[in-house]
């Protein structure tokens, strides 16, 4: 390789190497040149990938749903927008009753009955806190 040195700009003193001369350049069959790049192919193309690595996540990527922790178990209309509904929240029983202004604790029902339901939500408050 031959080098050369520069003498002005930002590329000065610095040594550039070039190819001999002989260096020989391939031309390449028309079937082996690479086709030119259009707009239109890069967004086809960029959709393709995208659309394989959404198949990939599919198969590979397991999502499981979030468990639920408050449930009613039943609950029965007393009329005049009153109600008793049995409640289960983490594993506990509760029954409860409620009216338009007010939702009260009638028994605990289960392995804890000392646990109010206040003290089980606050609990499972906390809990989803840390």
């Amino acid at each position: 390789m031959n080098t050369v040195s520069t003498s002005s700009g930002f590329w000065s003193g610095k040594k550039i190497e070039h190819p001999p001369s002989s260096a020989a350049i391939r031309i390449l069959p028309a079937e082996e040149a690479e086709k030119p790049k259009t707009l239109n192919s890069l967004v086809q193309n960029g959709i393709e990938d995208v659309a394989e690595f959404f198949r990939w996540a599919r198969r590979n990527v397991k999502i499981q749903p979030a468990k639920k922790r408050l449930r009613v178990c039943e609950s029965v209309s007393l009329g005049e927008k009153r109600f008793i509904a049995v409640v289960q929240l983490d594993g506990r029983e509760f029954l409860l009753g409620g009216s338009p202004n007010s939702l009260s604790l009638l028994a605990s029902v289960g392995n804890n009955t000392a646990a109010t339901f206040a003290n089980v939500l606050n609990e499972s408050y906390e809990q989803d806190r840390k």
